[in-house]
Parts: structure tokens; sequence; C-alpha cells
């Protein structure tokens, strides 16, 4: 009876043992469904940090733009002077993967915009722009 117990005990702890190795399906499919969940939550808040990030260097940008064009009016008292061979109208006219700038100037007045492009244009802000008078605008509030 004592070979029999060991026999016995010998093949269940075998069985066991090939129970507990790898996963079964359903711990696999509880897995992927938690990560698709926490995926479908994070990505969106990624994309818009992203967006935001972008927005605000196009921002820091614009006012780059307009302290040059500000520095160019103190020394001709006219934002026509300030032509293609300024620093600040030629920076602008450059395009960036994410936003195209354009200034427009006349004697008393100037404008910059920067328009979303690429993978930033579905931003919601649509174009900033800022003016002379420090006075920034954009294709929707709180974008400044």
């Amino acid at each position: 009876m004592t070979s029999h117990h060991r026999f016995c005990h010998r093949q269940t702890s075998t069985a066991r043992a090939r129970r507990s190795t790898g996963f079964t399906l359903i711990e696999l499919l509880i897995t992927v469904a938690i990560i698709g969940i926490l995926a479908a939550i994070a990505y969106p808040s990624y994309t818009g940090y992203v967006e935001k990030s972008r927005r605000a260097e196009a921002q820091s940008f614009l006012l780059n733009i307009a302290g040059a064009l500000e520095r160019c009016y103190t020394n001709d008292y006219s934002y026509s002077g300030c032509g293609p061979a300024d620093d600040a109208e030629s920076d602008a006219n450059t395009e960036s993967d994410y936003y195209s700038f354009t200034v427009s100037a006349n004697g008393g007045a100037f404008t910059v915009t920067a328009s979303p492009t690429g993978s930033q244009a579905g931003d919601a802000c649509g174009d900033l722009s800022v003016d002379e008078t420090g006075e920034t605008s954009a294709g929707a509030s709180g974008c400044w």
C-alpha cells in the first residue's frame, strides 16, 4: 500500500505541475481587454497634450516675430520697413512641420498668423495670431 500511495502522490503532483504552467485563454483575453481600455483612455489624452505643446511652441514663435517687428518699428516708425531682409519676416515665412507662419504688415500695423498644417491641422484652435497691440486671437476660446 505504501508504494501505491507514493505512485498516486507522484501522479497528482505531476498533473498539478502541468496545469500551473502557462496562461489560460481567458486570462489572456482579460489582459488584452484591460490593455485596450487603458489605450483607449490614454491615447486621446496623449495626443491632446502633444497638440497643446506644439501650439505653445507656435505661440512663442509668434511673440518672437512680433518682438522683432517692434524692434524694427523703433528704427523707422513703420512696420513697412521690415521687409524680407528683416529676420522677423524671413523666419516667419519658413514652414514647420506643424504650423505655417505669415506676416501681414503695413505702415502702422501688423498681424502675424500661425496656421496649423500637417498632423496639427485638426487642432480645434485653428489659426493663431497676434497684432501690433499685443492682442491675440485664435479659432476657439481658451487657446492662448
